[in-house]
Order: C-alpha cells, then structure tokens, then sequence
C-alpha cells in the first residue's frame, strides 16, 4: 500500500501549526493524495449500495452513517497533518507565503481564492 511507504517520512507527534513552510505542504501532496483517493474509494462503494438500497430507510440509514463516519475520519488525517479541510477532498494551509489550498486530485498547492457566489441584480447580466 503506498500510504505505508510514504508515512515513515512525516512526523505525526508534531504536526505543523500555524504557518508553516510551503515547501513542507508541497511535499505531502503524494500523502494527500493517497489518502483522499483511499476514502474517496470507499466513499463510491458506499454510495453504489445507497443506490442500490434506495427505498429502505433503515439500510440507507446505515449506509449515511458509514460515509459521514469516512468523511470524518479523512478530515481528522487532514486536521493532523496542519491543514484545514474547507470542503469535500479540499484544504487549506496557512504558510508564511500566505494561504494555500489543495483539492484533490491536484499535483501541487495553490494560492487560496475564496469562492464567492456571483449574483445580479434583477434584469443585470
């Protein structure tokens, strides 16, 4: 499995806090994104039975719970490693640069952007 050959490398007892390097950041993504694609994996196969049960309230129950729960365990991988999750297989990272994000598939950080919804007045476009 390629996340237990990337894993020796960082140092979990000391995550990065607060700004750090952006170089460091940079150098997890091969770790970010094995682990995003490990939980999104898991995530379709859940989904594909939430489809197949549609229609069975107590199964699909289930099925939601084992998602939120792979979710919340992909956000605390992320959380440990310094970052912010700001959405699904997205997150941020405060570094002296700046700040930074990284969505998956991604091969690199990129300078953070806040995605602001556009909207018109009635009748302007």
């Amino acid at each position: 499995m390629v996340v237990q050959e990337i894993l020796p490398i960082f140092d979990f007892e000391a995550p990065l806090k607060g700004p750090g390097e952006l170089r460091k950041f940079q150098e997890m993504v091969p770790l970010l994104r094995s682990i995003s694609r490990s939980a999104r994996k898991k995530i379709a196969g859940l989904n594909a039975q939430l489809a197949f049960f549609k229609g069975q309230t107590t199964k699909c129950r289930k099925i939601q719970r084992k998602i939120n729960h792979e979710l919340q365990k992909w956000s605390e991988k992320m959380r440990k490693l310094g970052l912010t999750p700001i959405a699904i297989w997205k997150v941020q990272a405060d570094t002296v640069d700046g700040i930074y994000s990284w969505e998956f598939p991604q091969e690199e950080f990129v300078p953070y952007k806040e995605e602001r919804p556009t909207t018109h007045p009635v009748g302007h476009q």
